[in-house]
C-alpha cells in the first residue's frame, strides 16, 4: 500500500489516511489466528507516512519480525525526477502475538542500534538500495525490537515514541553512512556541516527536499539548520523546500565557516583557473593537510552523477591534491609533504 501523497490525493487529508489506514490493520490483526503473520507492502517518502503506518501498526497489536527492502518503481519514472520519491517499498513481515506489557528505552536502544547496522552492512555489500531508500530500509530492523512492547519507557517513566524511534534509528543509519562514504575514515574529523553535506548529496545528490526531512537528516548530525539557512550558505530554504547548493550554484564565497565552504572555494577557485591560490587557502584554514578533508571532496565525488558539475569541478580540483598538500609545508618552513 502507498502512503497518503497530499500531490496525488488532494481530496483526502491525512486524518482520513490515519484513519483508514488504522481500521485496516486493526481488522487484519482481528482475523489473524494466535502466531499468524501478515506482510505489509509500503512506500512513503517522508517521516510522517512512516509514523502514521508505524503507530498504526503498533496499536493493531502487531510485532514486526523481519522487513526488507524491494525495487518497486521505474527508474525512469518522471515524479523521481526532481523529487526525493523512493524507488523501493519496503516489505514487513509482522506476526499477530504476546507482547511484553514495558521494555525499558535504555536497555532496547543496543539492541535497535546492532540490529539497524547488521541489515544495512547486509544491504550496502548487496548494493540493493541506495539514497533516501537507504534510511528507509533501516525502520524495519529498528521496530523489531520496539514493536514487543506494548509501551517503552525511559528509566525516569517518559514514553518513547514511534516518532523518537524514526529520530534515533535515522542517526544510526546516518552514522553508519558516513563512515561507509569516508571508506571507514574517520566520520568524527569531518565537521558536522561536511556530515550533512555528505549525506544529503549521497541520499538526494542535486533534489529538492521537503523542510521537515531535511531538518531530520541535520539533527542526526547535529546541525542547525535554519542557522545555516540565515547565513547564505549552501542551505537556501523556501516555505517548504529546503535546497543544498553546490559551488556553481553559490553566490560569492567570501568566508570559510566549514569544510563543505572550503571545499566550494577550492572548486571555484579551480574552474575560475585560480590553481595557485588554492594550496594557500586550504593551508590557511587548516585543511591542506587533513586526511578526513580530502577523503571527504572524494567521497562527495562518488556521490554524485556523471555530468554533473560539481562532480567535474571536484575531480579537476582533486587532480592537483598532491601540490594543494605542499602549499602549507612550503609556506610553513616544513618539508614537503605527498
Amino acid at each position: 500500500m502507498a502512503g497518503w501523497d497530499p500531490d496525488r490525493y488532494a481530496h483526502k487529508d491525512q486524518d482520513f489516511f490515519e484513519s483508514k489506514l488504522g481500521k485496516s490493520f486493526q481488522e487484519m490483526n482481528r482475523v489473524l489466528k494466535p502466531g499468524g503473520i501478515a506482510t505489509i507492502v509500503y512506500a512513503h517518502k517522508t517521516t510522517e507516512g512512516w509514523e502514521t503506518m508505524l503507530n498504526g501498526l503498533v496499536d493493531a497489536g502487531f510485532v514486526v519480525t523481519g522487513s526488507w527492502p524491494l525495487h518497486t518503481e521505474r527508474k525512469a519514472r518522471l515524479r523521481s525526477a526532481q523529487s526525493a520519491a523512493l524507488a523501493s517499498s519496503i516489505y514487513m513481515v509482522c506476526r499477530k502475538t504476546e507482547r511484553e506489557e514495558l521494555g525499558f528505552w535504555n536497555d532496547i536502544q543496543p539492541q535497535i542500534k546492532e540490529r539497524v547496522e547488521e541489515k544495512l552492512q547486509q544491504f550496502w555489500e548487496a548494493d540493493v538500495i541506495r539514497g533516501g531508500d537507504f534510511f528507509i530500509s533501516a525502520i524495519g530492523p529498528g521496530m523489531e525490537a520496539y514493536s514487543r512492547y506494548d509501551r517503552v519507557e525511559t528509566y525516569s517513566g517518559e514514553e518513547i515514541t514511534v516518532r523518537d524511534l524514526l529520530q534515533y534509528i535515522r542517526s544510526v543509519a546516518t552514522d553508519f553512512l558516513v563512515h561507509r562514504l569516508l571508506r571507514n575514515g574517520s566520520a568524527e574529523s569531518v565537521d558536522k556541516e561536511g556530515q550533512f553535506y555528505l549525506t544529503y548529496r549521497w541520499t538526494f545528490r542535486d533534489s529538492r527536499v521537503e523542510y521537515d526531512d531535511a531538518l531530520r537528516i541535520a539533527k542526526a548530525e547535529g546541525v542547525d539548520l535554519e542557522r545555516l539557512a540565515d547565513a547564505d550558505t549552501f542551505i537556501k530554504k523556501t516555505r517548504k523546500y529546503i535546497y543544498v547548493h553546490g559551488p556553481q550554484d553559490r553566490d560569492e564565497i567570501d568566508e570559510v565557516h566549514n569544510m563543505v565552504d572550503a571545499a566550494q572555494l577550492a572548486c571555484r577557485m579551480w574552474e575560475q583557473g585560480r590553481k595557485d591560490d588554492i594550496g594557500p587557502m586550504l593551508a590557511k584554514h587548516g585543511y591542506s593537510q587533513s586526511p578526513s578533508f580530502w577523503q571527504f571532496c572524494q567521497a562527495i565525488a562518488e556521490c554524485l552523477p556523471e555530468g554533473n558539475k560539481e562532480k567535474q569541478w571536484l575531480e579537476g580540483m582533486l587532480m592537483g591534491k598532491d601540490k594543494y598538500q605542499e602549499a602549507e609545508a612550503i609556506e610553513g618552513g616544513g618539508e614537503p609533504t605527498g
